[in-house]
């Protein structure tokens, strides 16, 4: 299963921001290779090299900020560091496609989950307002890659499904 959800936004003209949706500490900074660069010549092409995840814990619970761009984050994103609700995480790490100059795709990857390693994730779904959670949902079944739908027919699947602390 896949333990998030990926916002997914086409023709954006501007990076899309990672907001703190809690207050907490960050407890891990990862840095990695972007692994779209690996594709090959003319496909679509990444902001950055390097992309990054943030964790940032808050008690029980804790929230992962995924596959944003690596130079984007702020100065006080590092191991240790207090962060509260509504600050700047990063941005995400857009891709420009050269067969449609000038447009640009963009994923926002976000976790929700507990710091028990018995719990671990939940379903990020069950989290939001009843208004959220129906937009989301609309938003899904109205999605335009038929293979995604396919491989994950629900926003939460395999292990996630239903997989809730309430």
């Amino acid at each position: 299963g896949h333990p998030g959800i990926d916002f997914g936004f086409n023709n954006v003209t501007e990076n899309i921001p990672y907001i703190a949706a809690m207050n907490g500490t960050v407890i891990e900074v990862k840095i990695y290779d972007n692994l779209d660069l690996a594709k090959s010549e003319g496909e679509k092409k990444p902001l950055s090299e390097k992309e990054a995840d943030v964790v940032i814990k808050n008690g029980f619970y804790q929230t992962k900020y995924g596959e944003m761009d690596a130079e984007s984050l702020p100065a006080n994103i590092k191991k240790g560091e207090k962060i509260t609700q509504g600050e700047l995480v990063g941005y995400g790490n857009f891709s420009t496609d050269p067969a449609h100059p000038g447009k640009r795709n963009e994923m926002i990857h976000w976790e929700f989950g507990s710091y028990s390693p018995i719990i671990d994730r939940f379903c990020p779904l069950d989290y939001f307002t009843d208004e959220s959670r129906i937009r989301i949902e609309r938003i899904w079944a109205q999605t335009d890659t038929p293979e995604m739908k396919a491989r994950y027919p629900k926003i939460c699947n395999g292990d996630y499904d239903g997989k809730a602390e309430r």
